[in-house]
């Protein structure tokens, strides 16, 4: 549609210039939870301007002075969070895109309307202490199972939590994991994660105390049916859900006292590779990572680093 066919809808109300925008935004391919999300921020972005100018919100309305100000009552009232107000910004910018387009504006009004800058925060991982608190309790539930059916259960559970604590495995890769995927030896060991994330191929080599971890679970498993390395209680030849494994280690975090969920484990594995000496580029091809840059998040300090910085000031 070129912009002469399209609707210049000046005259009517905003429900009826936002149906237009939205339906050019899923033209463009956006999904429809992007398209909710910048609608809310422009319904926002409206009320405050009427609140502001006293007037009807509509998009021949907007000028620069209007965005930045309302910057400044993001950023300076502290009225946002810099990623809400990173977030609108964009659905502002794409409003504003659109107006120009259609006809209700002659120019953009959206030069020098900035971003707000944050330091990233890195990943969460456990400190060494939760670390140890909540293996320990992994340990707990599986030498304290009063029955079979409870022991199957934990064993199973450690050797998922191990994967993704020792390995660096994401729980998507755990239970797509097949059994001719698992190579144990006694000095050494590996996993084929056929998908990884990218569907890219890779092996990771899993440490002693991962192997012990899968030999135990598989001795008990040996009765199921099925090719999955992991099955459920009740269906014994069908592959597992990542919900459940975020169920498992959830309930194991609670027994320990702390939230814990399976990426907090496979980020605690990096933290802890790269604060052993590991090199950046050996842990970035262990998680799978495309760049090294995303794996460089953790050699960022978290809060516990900085916290423990002070202690010894």
């Amino acid at each position: 549609m070129d912009i002469q066919a399209k609707i210049k809808l000046n005259d009517l109300g905003f429900a009826d210039w936002r149906d237009v925008f939205a339906a050019d935004l899923r033209a463009s391919g956006r999904s429809e939870r992007t398209v909710q999300a910048y609608l809310q921020d422009v319904r926002s972005f409206a009320a405050w301007f009427e609140r502001s100018r006293s007037i009807q919100f509509s998009p021949e309305q907007i000028t620069g002075v209007d965005l930045r100000e309302h910057r400044a009552w993001a950023v300076e009232g502290r009225n946002l969070k810099p990623s809400s107000w990173n977030r609108r910004r964009v659905a502002l910018a794409t409003l504003c895109r659109w107006a120009q387009e259609v006809g209700y504006l002659e120019y953009d009004p959206f030069q020098g309307v900035e971003a707000w800058e944050e330091e990233e925060t890195p990943p969460r991982w456990l400190c060494p202490g939760d670390f140890s608190k909540f293996l320990r309790q992994v340990e707990i539930n599986v030498n304290g199972a009063m029955t079979e059916h409870w022991r199957w259960q934990a064993l199973r559970d450690r050797a998922m939590i191990m994967l993704m604590a020792g390995a660096g495995m994401r729980e998507g890769e755990v239970v797509a994991l097949r059994l001719e995927d698992v190579v144990l030896g006694e000095r050494s060991g590996r996993a084929i994660i056929w998908r990884g994330k990218g569907d890219k191929k890779r092996e990771v080599p899993l440490g002693a105390e991962v192997r012990r971890a899968l030999v135990d679970w598989l001795a008990v498993r040996a009765g199921s049916g099925g090719d999955c390395v992991f099955v459920g209680k009740g269906r014994a030849d069908s592959a597992i859900s990542t919900r459940l494994v975020q169920r498992r280690v959830a309930e194991i975090g609670r027994q320990a006292g702390m939230a814990v969920t399976p990426h907090d484990l496979r980020h605690s594995f990096a933290k802890r590779a790269l604060d052993r000496g590991a090199p950046l580029s050996v842990v970035s091809k262990l998680l799978g990572h495309r760049r090294v840059d995303t794996t460089a998040r953790y050699v960022k300090p978290g809060w516990d680093d900085l916290q423990s910085a002070v202690e010894r000031i």
